[in-house]
Parts: structure tokens; sequence; C-alpha cells
């Protein structure tokens, strides 16, 4: 025989017991003889099948039961709220119009009667919410008297206020069952939190299954789950008597979770092991991702409370640990893009649960760093090699040098410089190859054979830093230590072209600051006289004044040195699209290192940035007709290949 589903047989148990009065149609203070009298009157009737009739009768009359049933009835309601309790059930308004009617009433009629509602249908967390302070605002003493005026008048036996109690905690179970039933049969449970759908658009599955989901869990780390939302709700009052209600209405999740969610260590062990052993297989990201935030976001309600408690939660410790484990074994392999891939369904997953997420941030937080280690190990490990046998390197290097036209291992080496500068740039480790390599230098410099190459390298570093993106800290390290170098072992020797390279170098060195304040002033002198552009707005025809600020930084700047930095910097963007060869580049940084000098820290007023912000955009094709001016003052630029691709990334 199939078995019935979960929601008929607890609903129907909280519903026969909370109708067994209603059903015989007598009061909970109906005497032996009133209660007889009901049977027959209502078996004479057929009001019910006579089992179910005899049952309520039995129940009423028995002491020890009749309690429940008296528990389950609106006994500390006046008859108008009775009326009021009947009709809220009877009715079909909405559940945004019945929990604020129900706040009204007192806590034993309304727990009682948002536990109706629950069984009727999947609770949300405000239902969760009201049900919990409900019992938590019943008052075992109240009760007691209660009872004892309807036992006197039944003449029954009135309960001890120990079994008041005790009734009152097993109506609370019974209540929380009811609840649980609410959200449909084990089967339509288990898809909610484990994602699974059924044929069909996903959409319109999950719109389906949205009300009837307690363990659903977003992405966003929000979790739509009514349990969780009840758990943060409940917790933040840090209210005694709702924490121990709470406790019982988890008692009944936590039994359903139990019987819905059996294998959940299984489940993630089984993803963990699919992702290392294929960690570029989409499927095995899809199946541990599915089960770390499916089975974490069922567990976090009871996580939760258990940790607010006090208590470990056994299974959220092992999905956890497990969890960890492989997010030290991908680290560990140099696996870094496989482990900053699941570390977002782990942020996910653990979001919400203190003492859980910390280890997942902290991973989070390092991985770049560990990516940025991984591009710069190759180029330790050739230095690495290269101290125990220097000599055909450093041959190498007084032959062409270090550079793009190296040749040999100072090409190999060269190649792996160039690789962790790109890397690392603009990041916290930009500074690392640099020293690496300049390390590497000194090394090498205390072995007499190798001293002329190592003077050598340190002029070839100096030079890379034209080019490459060091930043001036690094350039004036590297300046120094070649003056230390060249004092100690003579100059840097340079052979046939590489000679001829240098003395142009030098030239340009001498002749290129010359020709840049030659523009610099142009410039400034254009930018006072040129008007704008005859297809310019009227609005335009009076620039806005822009002063250069001077140099340094934490300044507090007014509105024509704000206006100046975010102008100059649009120049220097469009200038920077037009550079070509090595004379553009020296032209151009020199420019750039201006800017930064005065333009790289500042403080401004908010509503000053916003005016010049809107400037830029208004005065884009002025700004833009400035950069090409400046870039037709360098004489050498006229004559350059335009074709030519940008040198400048």
């Amino acid at each position: 025989m199939q078995d019935q589903p979960t929601r008929t047989l607890a609903a129907s148990q909280y519903e026969v017991i909370a109708n067994r009065f209603p059903l015989l149609a007598i009061a909970p203070t109906a005497t032996n003889s009133q209660v007889e009298q009901a049977f027959a009157t209502a078996r004479e009737r057929a009001a019910a099948p006579e089992e179910a009739l005899a049952e309520a009768r039995d129940s009423i009359l028995d002491p020890a039961q009749r309690l429940l049933c008296e528990l389950t009835c609106p006994l500390d309601s006046t008859a108008r709220e009775i009326a009021a309790f009947n009709q809220g059930l009877s009715g079909s308004a909405a559940m945004s119009e019945l929990l604020p009617a129900a706040k009204a009433w007192p806590p034993l009629s309304r727990a009682n009667f948002l536990a109706c509602l629950a069984a009727r249908q999947p609770a949300d967390a405000n239902l969760l919410i009201a049900l919990v302070e409900a019992h938590a605002a019943i008052e075992t003493t109240t009760i007691f008297e209660i009872l004892r005026g309807c036992r006197s008048r039944s003449g029954f036996p009135t309960p001890s206020l120990l079994n008041t109690g005790q009734g009152l905690q097993e109506l609370l179970a019974l209540h929380s069952d009811a609840v649980m039933a609410g959200f449909g049969e084990a089967r339509s449970a288990t898809r909610a939190f484990s994602s699974e759908v059924d044929t069909g658009s996903r959409q319109e599955n999950a719109s389906n299954q949205e009300s009837r989901a307690p363990f659903r869990f977003h992405r966003n780390g929000k979790s739509s789950g009514p349990f969780l939302g009840c758990v943060s709700q409940i917790l933040s009052s840090d209210s005694r008597y709702r924490v121990e209600a709470l406790s019982g209405l988890l008692g009944a999740y936590r039994k359903s979770l139990d019987a819905l969610n059996p294998s959940a260590s299984h489940d993630i062990e089984a993803a963990c092991t699919a992702i290392q052993q294929r960690p570029d297989d989409d499927d095995a990201f899809r199946q541990f991702e599915t089960a770390l935030v499916g089975h974490v976001s069922a567990i976090a309600p009871l996580a939760l409370f258990d940790f607010h408690q006090k208590r470990r939660n056994d299974e959220i410790d092992k999905i956890a640990a497990r969890t960890r484990v492989l997010l030290a074994d991908l680290i560990g392999r140099g696996d870094h893009k496989t482990a900053r891939k699941i570390i977002t369904p782990c942020l996910d997953a653990f979001r919400l649960l203190p003492g859980f997420i910390e280890p997942f941030e902290e991973a989070a937080m390092a991985l770049p760093e560990l990516e940025l280690e991984a591009e710069i190990e190759p180029l330790a490990a050739l230095i690495q090699n290269f101290d125990r046998e220097p000599a055909l390197l450093a041959a190498d290097i007084q032959g062409r040098g270090f550079g793009k036209e190296s040749s040999g291992q100072a090409r190999a080496l060269w190649q792996a410089f160039a690789a962790a500068v790109a890397a690392t740039s603009q990041t916290a480790l930009h500074e690392r190859p640099w020293m690496l390599a300049r390390d590497f230098v000194f090394r090498l410099d205390t072995r007499p054979e190798f001293a002329k190459a190592a003077t050598r390298m340190m002029a070839d570093l100096l030079l890379a830093g034209e080019t490459l993106p060091a930043t001036p800290a690094i350039l004036d390290i590297l300046r120094h230590d070649l003056r230390e170098l060249e004092a100690r072992n003579g100059p840097a020797t340079a052979s046939g072209s590489r000679a001829t390279s240098y003395l142009k170098m030098a030239l340009f060195i001498i002749f290129v600051p010359v020709l840049i304040f030659a523009a610099f002033l142009t410039y400034q002198y254009l930018n006072a006289r040129t008007p704008l552009a005859a297809s310019a707005p009227q609005s335009d025809a009076k620039p806005n004044p822009e002063a250069i600020p001077p140099a340094g930084k934490g300044e507090r700047f007014k509105l024509d040195f704000v206006r100046y930095c975010h102008f100059q910097e649009e120049r220097l963007r469009v200038i920077k699209q037009h550079v070509r060869g090595p004379e553009d580049i020296q032209a151009f940084n020199m420019l750039a290192n201006d800017y930064n000098s005065r333009c790289s820290n500042f403080y401004y007023l908010d509503e000053d940035l916003r005016s010049v912000t809107e400037e830029v955009k208004a005065k884009k094709q002025m700004l833009e007709a400035d950069a090409m001016r400046i870039l037709s003052t360098w004489p050498w630029h006229a004559t350059s290949d335009n074709t030519s691709p940008p040198a400048v990334k």
C-alpha cells in the first residue's frame, strides 16, 4: 500500500484533536452527561462517522486526554473573539489580513488559530514568527486558572499546574508538526531545498515551489526559507521564552529534515571528490554547488540556533571541514583557478553562519595574492637555478645585455621577469619582480668574475624601468644601486650596436626634456589663446578656468585645481592612444609623471567633482583637440609611422 503524504497524517492528527469538542457541538465546560447526550445526538444525525464520534467522546471523557482537547480550544477568548476565531478559519481572507487581526487575541487562542493556518498552507517567516511569539506569551498559571474554572463547571478534576505546563509543551509539539505538514509531502520538500525541478521550465517550477519551500536558499546570501528568517528574527530578540518556543518548533523541523536529508555528508563527499578528480569539469562543479548550497541552507536554521545556544552542529561541522580540505588541497596543488571558482558557493552557503564563514572569507582574501605569487614563482625558480650556475647567464648578459634583445639564458630570465612584472603591475606585489632581480644582481656582484655582468644587468634593469611599469620609488632604488655598482666596478659596458643604442638614449634624455618643456609652454599658450571649435555649443565659448596645482599629496584642492586634474586626465587618455615608438613613450611618461606628482592624491568637495565630471563630458571634443595640439608640438611624432600599433598599453 502506498504511503499517504506527510501533510495528510500530521494535519489530520492536529485537526482531529482540535475538532473533538466542535464535532460533538459542545463547549469545554460540558459535563459527563452532556457529553453522552451530545454523542447520541451527533450519531443520530450522522454528523460524522460513528468511529470518529466515539473517539471524540472517549477522549473528552478521559481526564488525561481531555487536557489536550481543551488546550486546542480558544479557552482564553471572549465570545466575540471566539466568533472572530471561527470566522477567520472558515472564511477566505488573505494572510495579510488574518495575521494583524490575530495579534489582538489572547495568546492561546492566537497560537491555535495560527497553527490552523499553517496546517492548511505553507507558512512564511511572518507566520512562523507570530506562532513562536504566541506560544512565548502563554502563561501557564493563567491557563491553569482558566482550566480550573472549566473543570469546576464540568465536574472533572482540575489538572495540576505541572500537568498544565506539560500539556502546553505537547500543544507546541502538535502545532510544530502541523506546520511541517503544511509544507506538503516529503518529496516536494526535498525538491525545494535540493534545487531539483520537474519537467517544464525552471522558472515555472521555481514559481510553483516558492511557497512550498521551507529550505529554499538564494545565491545572494539571503534565504527565502521561512525557518531561517524566523530563527534570525527570534534570536535577535534575545527573549528566553521566545527562544524556548522556537526550540520546540525546530524540533519538528529537525525531525523532518532528518527524514528528508539522510545522505548530506555522503553527497558532499562525492561532490568534493568529483572536483578533485575533474577540476575542469563543469558538471562536477555544478554537482558540488548544488550539494553544498542545498544541504547547508537546509541545515542553516538549526546551525544558527545551535550556535546561539553554544552547541556544535555535527552535520554542518562535517560539511565545513570537508569543504575546507578541498579548498586547501586545490591551493596546495596550485590550482588557484578552481579554488577561486568554488570559493563563491562556499561564501554563499556559509555566509549566515558565524564561526563557519570566517575561514572561507580568509581564503577569499588570500587567493588573489596566492595567484600573484604563482605568477612570480617561475621567475623566483629561474633565479634560484642561476644562483647555482651563473657563468653562462653572466656571459649572455655581457654579450647582449638584459632586455628584449637578450640571447640565451639572459633572454629566458628577461622573459620570466617581464611576465612577472606584467602580472603584478598595479597590485600590492608590484615591487616583488624588481626586487628579486635586484637582489640577484647583488648576489652576482659578490663573485668578482661576474661583477661586470652584475653592473650591466643593473643598468639594463634601470633602462627597462622606463618602458615596463616601474614606480618612481623602484627607479630611485635602481639608480642608487647602479651608482654604487659603477663606483665599485666601473661604468656598465655595452658592445657594438648596444653602445650605439645607449648613446642615442643619452642624447634623447638630454634633448627630450627641453622639447617637452617647450611643448608644455606651447600648450599653455594655445590653451589660453585658441578659441573652441566652431561646432562647439555656444555655452562653451568661455571655458571655465583651470589652474595647475602644486606638486604634492593630501592637499585640499579648490575647483580650478580639480578641473585641471580631470581635464588633464582626459587629455592624457587621448594622447596615450596615439603614442608610437620610444620617443613618444618617453614624452608621454614625462607628462604622466608630472600629472601624478600633482593629481594622484588630493581632497575635493563632492559638488566640485560632480560639476567637473559634467564639464569633462560637455568639453570632450575640446579636450581631444587640446591633446592633439600637444602631440603636434612633438617634432618627431609628425614623421612617425601612424599605422604602427600603440606602444603604450
